[in-house]
């Protein structure tokens, strides 16, 4: 809702289907559909290609990138972490620490955001729900975290991609299909900023 400034848009949908006729695409979700002039798909690209196998489309020649994805689960929480001086830091069991409050967050306690290499997590992923957060836990305070409240555990199965060099991003001007996100390009957040853009200005050229 953010990005798409002020236009009128549906979250929490699952699109099933995309369809293009007599220059219109045709989305359909869950539980409606709805016309489009644009479309533009930004998730990653093992959930386009299935998009886009599941969909009528035109003639479309463009070879998707080539990308390996690294899914782990992510924690955030409040806590206290004594010997961390930076806003970022990083362990063997923990290769992403963030503490969000020194990097700007607006609050009075420390909110960390931490990731978990995909070794641990894909121990961890066997486990009920639960005994994961149990464990995890633990995991957190072997880390020298403490007072850990309001802990989140998200699993990311497309979490980032890194160390690729892809095409920047796919437009086709003849049937309005933009592709772009962290699968161009360098990966990670750079590639997606940098791709976006590029179908940002190839969509303003033929409106």
């Amino acid at each position: 809702q953010y990005l798409s400034l002020g236009t009128p848009c549906i979250t929490n949908s699952l699109v099933e289907s995309i369809m293009y006729k007599q220059d219109c695409w045709t989305v359909n979700t869950q539980y409606s559909a709805f016309n489009s002039r644009f479309i533009v798909l930004t998730m990653p690209i093992n959930q386009v290609q299935l998009l886009l196998k599941n969909s009528e489309k035109p003639y479309f020649n463009y070879e998707l990138p080539n990308v390996r994805y690294n899914d782990f689960f992510t924690a955030t929480f409040e806590g206290e972490r004594n010997n961390m001086k930076t806003v970022f830091d990083e362990t063997v069991t923990l290769p992403w620490i963030c503490n969000n409050t020194s990097k700007g967050l607006r609050n009075s306690n420390n909110i960390f955001t931490v990731n978990f290499s995909p070794k641990i997590s894909s121990m961890h992923q066997k486990l009920d729900s639960k005994e994961r957060i149990l464990a995890l836990r633990k995991l957190l305070e072997d880390n020298q975290f403490k007072k850990i409240n309001h802990l989140s555990i998200h699993y990311w199965k497309y979490a980032y991609s890194s160390n690729q060099s892809n095409i920047s991003h796919i437009f086709d001007k003849n049937i309005n299909l933009g592709i772009c996100g962290d699968s161009f390009s360098t990966g990670k957040v750079d590639g997606a900023i940098k791709s976006s853009d590029n179908v940002y200005h190839k969509i303003l050229s033929t409106i």
